[in-house]
């Protein structure tokens, strides 16, 4: 299995450990199913996230699939009826792109809509839970991702995710909307809580160990909100910053209202005692071990609890790095460069049936891999395309295949091979990052870092290419 799916489950077994067994049996819940609601669509996060209004007994389920928030009756005996839907797709606005979090407190339902062109400011859209009239919108930031109301209802807090386009050539900033209900819905006020005054502490967050590492990012821009929880008492939220491992600290009783503090959640060292897993899909077996690897948390979901006069914040650990055409830092161990040095038995751990099929994280803010070799094809990939982004191809023959940076000339190719079937770079190169071009027909992916020997194969190879694009060219096939 894939760190990156993998939760944290020892937190229930740590809150139940002060228990003697009887009590432990006593005290577990016991669940029966009443009834189940199908949207009759499959894989495509048709019933994501549900929020329940006790006083209309309904339940609103954010469906991806339509674009909008399902919305059933709770009958007495526990039976599930569809009784409406709220439609937050384009045609009910031309600037809506679709739910993606629904929150209920004192008779209204909040939902968080991302915009249409998704790196643009989002919205939240304000209803009344009974008869479904909206109320109001207001502004959020980029990608509004998840919100939640603080334990009175008087407020709205909203995690502005702020991703990149998928070519990584857009990326907004990450935000906090919080929106004040507290003197009525018509006269409720919206503030934006950024992060940009974190921007000239980038090299002390790094050296703190929060990950701030995406292509050109400001500290504003590369964290990623995503996911919202207020203390009991509503003076303190924290917010999950998943792709950077870390947790930020929003001081609600300041004014205005401020992040106060961006803390990294760490690393958890699987070769100690206590933290064994499993990390192989390949091997038909159940082999949980220690192995020389550092996981990192990456929540989404969190949640707060008070025990003893004490806030905890307990934490979903999905795990979830940056995959994109125009930057990915994912690779599998197996295609690592391991130093000999620090893995003996590099070989070895590199097996599919051990460690080969594990995912990691490649940045270049990440060093836990103790010597692993993170100068690789993709990071290549990257910083050509920085430079070129501009000019894209000065070639017209190479149009469409390169952006201009060509092994074939002597300089190291982007791998964007739009011509061999429209792949982007990053997935250009995850197909052929195992050391040389397995197949000529597709662009170099830059795996010239392997050896000398690597980069004079890829430079043949991507002199043939230039060839048959030639022939192509002045042949007309």
């Amino acid at each position: 299995m894939s760190l990156r799916h993998t939760a944290v489950l020892l937190a229930g077994c740590a809150l139940l450990g002060a228990c003697s067994n009887d009590d432990t049996a006593s005290s577990l819940l016991h669940l029966d199913l009443l009834d189940r609601y199908e949207t009759g669509a499959f894989d495509e996060s048709a019933a994501e996230i549900v929020a329940f209004d006790a006083a209309s007994k309904r339940l609103f389920v954010v469906n991806g699939d339509s674009k909008g928030v399902d919305v059933l009756a709770l009958a007495a005996d526990g039976n599930l009826s569809k009784i409406g839907s709220i439609d937050t797709s384009s045609s009910a606005n031309a600037n809506w792109g679709g739910a993606n979090s629904a929150a209920v407190a004192n008779g209204r339902v909040a939902i968080a809509i991302e915009n249409d062109n998704k790196p643009l400011n989002g919205f939240v859209a304000l209803y009344n839970a009974a008869d479904l009239n909206l109320l109001r919108v207001f502004d959020a930031g980029a990608l509004p991702d998840m919100l939640t109301f603080t334990p009175d209802g008087n407020r709205i807090l909203v995690a502005n995710e702020g991703e990149p386009d998928d070519d990584y050539l857009v990326d907004p900033e990450g935000s906090i909307t919080l929106i004040d209900l507290s003197a009525g819905v018509s006269s409720a006020t919206t503030t934006q809580i950024g992060f940009s005054s974190f921007n000239s502490q980038i090299d002390s967050l790094r050296a703190a160990d929060v990950r701030i590492f995406g292509p050109g990012a400001s500290v504003a821009q590369d964290l990623e909100p995503e996911y919202i929880t207020v203390s009991a008492d509503g003076n303190t939220a924290w917010v999950a910053l998943q792709e950077n491992n870390a947790m930020a600290v929003l001081d609600l009783a300041s004014t205005p209202p401020a992040v106060s503090d961006i803390l990294s959640l760490g690393l958890k060292d699987h070769s100690a005692a206590g933290n064994a897993l499993d990390p192989s899909n390949r091997d038909d077996a159940t082999a949980v071990a220690n192995w020389p690897v550092f996981g990192m948390y990456m929540p989404d979901a969190i949640a707060t609890l008070t025990v003893g006069g004490v806030d905890y914040v307990v934490t979903a650990n999905e795990g979830d790095a940056r995959d994109y055409d125009g930057y990915s830092e994912e690779d599998r161990v197996a295609d690592l460069n391991l130093d000999a040095n620090d893995f003996a038995d590099a070989a070895s751990l590199q097996d599919d049936a051990r460690l080969g099929r594990l995912l990691v994280a490649i940045a270049a803010s990440d060093h836990p891999m103790r010597g692993a070799e993170v100068v690789r094809g993709d990071q290549l990939v990257q910083r050509h395309r920085e430079v070129h982004r501009d000019a894209a191809c000065r070639s017209r023959i190479l149009r469409d295949s390169c952006c201009g940076c060509c092994h074939a000339v002597g300089r190291a190719h982007c791998g964007c091979c739009r011509w061999s079937g429209g792949r982007g770079a990053a997935e250009t190169s995850r197909k052929h990052r195992g050391g040389g071009c397995r197949w000529w027909w597709w662009c170099c992916c830059g795996c010239a870092r392997r050896s000398a020997a690597g980069s004079r194969s890829c430079r043949r190879l991507a002199l043939l290419r230039v060839s048959v694009l030639l022939l192509v060219v002045v042949g007309g096939w």
